[in-house]
């Protein structure tokens, strides 16, 4: 796990490890995860949240016990360009610094997401097929307190860590690395999930 303070540091090392997660606390404010939930809120309100399943790459909504959640992609517009603005600000350095990875964009937008009671989602990668090949950078912004909610911790295989669960928090690791959220026993725990993307890796 990486702080910002560490990854200025390895920027130049050859034999710099790939597999980082890069956390950063209090990268949105209280006030800021309260309005992109509120983002949340209004899909939900107008019926552009969907009960508990999963999207596929392309955005189609499909049930799936290996992925449950209430979720809906966003693209940017005017009233959210904030959003991917400080998402980039925050991710370029690290990427800088971390991984050097060619990218391109946010090409796919963001995905809010509630988890209700019994809600998670299993190991899984974010690199895909299709529209998911391009995915780099993954990145996971907390948009809950953590005493909103029992469970749902965001897991990594290797390295074995959990994510900083404070409200605000961001979390940024290579696409391809293996990742779960457990399954939330009590509450409701709001996500923010986006990916920067590239050329495929080669």
């Amino acid at each position: 796990m990486l702080k910002p303070e560490e990854a200025t540091r390895i920027k130049d090392r050859p034999d710099r490890e790939l597999n980082q997660v890069y956390m950063r606390e209090k990268a949105f404010s209280e006030e800021e995860c309260r309005a992109i939930r509120e983002i949340g809120e209004t899909f939900k309100r107008e019926g552009n949240l969907p009960e508990s399943g999963t999207f596929t790459a392309d955005g189609d909504n499909a049930m799936s016990d290996y992925r449950q959640a209430a979720s809906q992609f966003m693209m940017p517009d005017r009233d959210n360009r904030w959003i991917f603005q400080r998402l980039h600000d925050l991710l370029i350095p690290v990427n800088n610094a971390v991984y050097q990875f060619h990218l391109a964009g946010f090409e796919q937008g963001a995905q809010i997401s509630e988890y209700p009671v019994g809600n998670g989602y299993g190991w899984h990668v974010d690199i895909g097929h299709h529209m998911a090949i391009r995915r780099k950078l993954s990145m996971t912004v907390q948009l809950s307190s953590p005493d909103e909610y029992d469970g749902g911790e965001l897991e990594f295989m290797i390295p074995a860590l959990s994510a900083d669960r404070g409200i605000g928090s961001l979390c940024v690791f290579p696409a391809w690395m293996l990742h779960r959220v457990k399954p939330i026993t009590a509450g409701n725990r709001w996500s923010l999930v986006s990916w920067i993307c590239g050329e495929p890796f080669k």
